[in-house]
């Protein structure tokens, strides 16, 4: 997918709204246009999925007839698509800076916009869940379903700072080792003189 069918810096800005593309890449072939930012085209069971981001929605393509289905509508800006079984992970966001990303037609049909992720069940559209930030978070890139892990962090788990981020529905820091290093020390002292 392309904003636009351009070579020069910000073209794509002035048709954001329609000039998104879908392109054959091998071939330089344009498979459709029209779409309003499009994101995150994925293959998934012998169809390609994306999003049509500026639309607030989640289409199903067959880029051999050119057409395709409309399969949900979301309250956001989506960007980010993994599927979990049945089951479509979208992440949402609020639209950010108005001289760029604003007069997309999801505003016009949202009185405001959500950032969070949603669950839409594939097979029928159903929204079936709903993850969404209040406060602290505007805008999402990209969702991934991390099976088998508790406390996903940005840090990969080889490396000990991974250990130090605490998390809980009211609030997140990471521990300092200086800070945890002056504990143990506190701790070992006591188990001294105690």
């Amino acid at each position: 997918t392309a904003l636009g069918e351009t070579d020069t810096p910000r073209g794509w800005s002035p048709g954001k709204a329609t000039g998104g593309i879908l392109m054959h890449v091998d071939s330089g072939d344009v498979v459709m246009r029209g779409f309003a930012m499009p994101h995150s085209p994925r293959w998934r069971d012998g169809s390609l999925w994306l999003l049509n981001s500026g639309l607030g929605q989640l289409w199903r393509v067959d880029p051999q007839r050119g057409a395709h289905d409309m399969v949900a509508e979301l309250p956001g800006y989506l960007s980010g698509l993994c599927f979990v079984g049945p089951y479509a992970a979208i992440g949402m966001s609020k639209i950010r800076e108005k001289h760029t990303f604003g007069g997309l037609p999801v505003q016009a049909r949202y009185g405001q916009l959500t950032c969070g992720v949603a669950i839409v069940d594939t097979r029928d559209g159903r929204i079936v869940g709903n993850l969404t930030f209040p406060q602290g978070a505007e805008e999402l890139y990209d969702v991934a379903y991390l099976p088998g892990r508790r406390r996903p962090t940005i840090l990969n788990q080889s490396r000990d700072a991974v250990r130090d981020a605490i998390t809980t529905p009211d609030f997140a820091y990471w521990v300092p080792d200086s800070k945890r290093d002056a504990d143990e020390a506190d701790a070992a002292k006591k188990g001294e003189s105690g």
